[in-house]
């Protein structure tokens, strides 16, 4: 493993735990405490810690350490809204050159989804709806689409483990399923106003669980 690997090794080690919730709002991050629980050099540490705050995850408290930064409301549905923009985009592009092939690795994601129903670990159902739409969006051939609904997502799902903490991921993952399976079929069936309808309604219902605030 090289330096690069160790990096993103250590980068997304971190995050899952964000994610995870292990690290919450008050928590202290420190560099020793991140070698010795990861066993990787001071080096991959430190840009991986550059990484997240770059990405306004994480951010530096000087001669204390880090502290997961925290995001509102109002910035979870701005991103929301931007999300929307992006994937309905997406669509409309790759929706006139849809292959066999691509649904095929909808469907294999959908089942991934199926085998993990029942897991816990919130990182594990966020990282499979992420690339379930990454993969969408990427079919649009605009890498500037899929780089900025990454960070969307890990910001969104961040804020979602911020407020509901361990409480949240069944019951979205749920959802997430059910819309995952009819965009598919509209896909399938070359109706696209139906899969506009189902994607807004997928990221709506995210949404909504923040409306209550």
């Amino acid at each position: 493993m090289d330096i690069s690997d160790k990096t993103e090794f250590t980068y997304t080690a971190i995050l899952k735990d964000i994610i995870r919730n292990v690290y919450n709002q008050s928590s202290i991050i420190t560099e020793k405490s991140l070698l010795n629980k990861y066993q990787v050099s001071r080096s991959p540490v430190r840009e991986a810690l550059l990484m997240l705050c770059n990405e306004e995850i994480l951010q530096s408290v000087p001669r204390v350490g880090y502290r997961i930064k925290p995001i509102s409301i109002k910035s979870i549905k701005d991103a929301i809204a931007l999300r929307l923009i992006i994937e309905q985009s997406a669509m409309e592009i790759y929706f006139p050159k849809l292959t066999d092939k691509n649904i095929d690795k909808l469907e294999e994601l959908y089942k991934k989804g199926e085998e993990i129903e029942k897991e816990q670990d919130a990182f594990i159902h966020w990282n499979l709806n992420k690339e379930f739409h990454l993969t969408l969006t990427a079919m649009s051939g605009n890498s500037y689409y899929t780089k900025t609904l990454e960070k969307i997502m890990k910001q969104c799902f961040r804020g979602a483990s911020q407020y509901y903490g361990e409480s949240w991921e069944n019951n979205l993952h749920r959802e997430d399923m059910r819309w995952h399976r009819k965009l598919i079929d509209a896909l399938k069936n070359k109706d696209s106003v139906e899969a506009n309808k189902i994607l807004c309604n997928d990221i709506n219902d995210y949404l909504c669980s923040f409306n209550t605030f």
